[in-house]
């Protein structure tokens, strides 16, 4: 069949992204990501921060918020961003 080995799979890049209101950090721009998958991990509580979440262009609707330790994954490929934060700090481990 197509498709890949596990093997042949390899972490390109990992970060902690920060988003804080008051130091004007608070969004990401529309993007995509150099690797085949992407994974989110929400560090921080929804109710630590107001607004936020990912925004995906190809996807109707508002941002998706995770619950600390919540992980969402998605092709790389898709074009995605950071939704803006009003209040708080938001902390998202990315791994692509």
């Amino acid at each position: 069949g197509g498709g890949f080995r596990a093997e042949e799979l390899a972490v390109y890049d990992a970060l902690v992204i920060r988003y804080d209101a008051a130091k004007g950090g608070t969004r990401q721009p529309m993007h995509r990501d150099a690797a085949l998958l992407s994974v989110n991990i929400a560090l921080s509580s929804p109710d630590e921060y107001e607004g936020g979440g990912t925004l995906f262009q190809t996807v109707g609707g508002g941002p998706v918020r995770l619950g600390r330790g919540h992980a969402m994954a998605h092709a790389s490929g898709v074009r995605h961003a950071g939704a803006p934060i009003t209040a708080g700090e938001r902390w998202v481990l990315v791994v692509f």
